[in-house]
């Protein structure tokens, strides 16, 4: 980025406009790693391949079928942290507050290689354009419902129902109802 201040690249408002866009990318990021709207890729096995992993090496016979499970691959700790479960969009910073690229093949919620999925640059730009009209000048937060009134049981309550979603065509809360949640202007 040019140094001159009066530059447009180094304006305060594109700055901000650009911490801000990354800020609202992070949670689509960890929301698909969490919930991958496609669950599972298959492969075939056309010809013998071998597959080297921890526990040696193992050998694959055409013809051969398999599934990839994103869920697995997305909340597995060896690649992700004991935290792996945690819904936490600052994984996707490293230390020099840079946005991450995970290792090929760890987070697919696009797919990955030649047939990545070719609305994945639209869907990211629609989220962060839906993100930023929304919180521009209101904020979300659960409903005091079931006795319950603090931050952290309401919270509980709504990954509990996250939990026991279900994915179909597209995720589905099995009681979508019992999500209260309120838009507050600020």
């Amino acid at each position: 980025m040019p140094t001159d201040t009066g530059s447009v690249g180094n304006s305060p408002f594109l700055l901000a406009t650009i911490i801000e866009r990354q800020l609202t990318f992070l949670p689509q990021l960890e929301t698909l790693r969490h919930f991958p709207p496609v669950l599972h890729s298959t492969r075939a096995v056309l010809s013998p391949q071998q597959l080297v992993s921890a526990d040696g090496i193992h050998h694959l016979a055409p013809p051969m079928n398999f599934f990839v499970s994103h869920v697995s691959i997305h909340l597995d700790t060896t690649i992700w942290g004991p935290d792996a479960e945690d819904f936490k969009p600052s994984r996707w910073f490293n230390d020099a507050g840079e946005i991450i690229t995970p290792p090929k093949g760890t987070f697919l919620p696009w797919s990955d290689g030649p047939r990545v999925c070719p609305g994945m640059k639209f869907s990211q730009v629609e989220f962060v354009a839906a993100m930023a009209t929304l919180f521009r000048s209101a904020r979300c937060e659960p409903i005091p419902t079931l006795g319950l009134h603090h931050p952290e049981d309401l919270q509980r309550r709504l990954q509990h129902l996250m939990n026991n979603s279900v994915s179909k065509l597209t995720l589905q809360v099995r009681d979508a109802k019992a999500v209260q949640l309120r838009w507050i202007r600020d």
